[in-house]
């Protein structure tokens, strides 16, 4: 059974379609959940320039703010849960660090069904993560794949 489950989610609906599956495994083990977010960093979108602190800061807010109001809402329904926000870097990587680091049993996350080019060039996290974790991990595919969504802001 799976006690500990992981739930990288990017603020997009797409991702949080991993939501139901992931609660349901939590609820049948009596598991818990931790949803993380990264945070992003210009660097991480290809820009090569210094950010005020002031904007990374924003940034951590708005990923704190999002998680906190997915675990009051999946807290109503009886579930054990807890988020963590992951500065910056490559998510995938940064994924695989906290599910190292905190001894998960399984990784719930969605992919974006990304193709060609844009998968070129962003690449699959989902991909990247069930290539190099070292427990299972299940990929759940997005249910609404419109990308604009994000509800995190962009940086310049």
């Amino acid at each position: 059974m799976f006690q500990k489950i992981l739930v990288p989610l990017d603020g997009s609906r797409a991702a949080e379609a991993a939501l139901p599956l992931a609660c349901a495994l939590a609820a049948l083990s009596h598991g818990e959940l931790e949803l993380v977010r990264c945070t992003l960093l210009p660097e991480d979108m290809g820009y090569p320039i210094a950010v005020p602190q002031l904007v990374m800061d924003g940034e951590r807010q708005h990923c704190e703010a999002y998680l906190m109001n997915q675990v009051d809402q999946l807290k109503q329904t009886g579930l054990t849960c807890d988020f963590q926000v992951l500065d910056g870097g490559n998510a995938a990587r940064r994924i695989l660090e906290e599910a190292e680091h905190g001894h998960f049993d399984l990784i719930v996350l969605t992919s974006h069904g990304r193709t060609g080019l844009a998968h070129l060039m962003l690449g699959s996290v989902a991909e990247k993560v069930s290539r190099h974790a070292g427990c299972p991990v299940l990929i759940v595919r997005g249910t609404d794949l419109d990308h604009s969504d994000l509800s995190r802001p962009r940086l310049p």
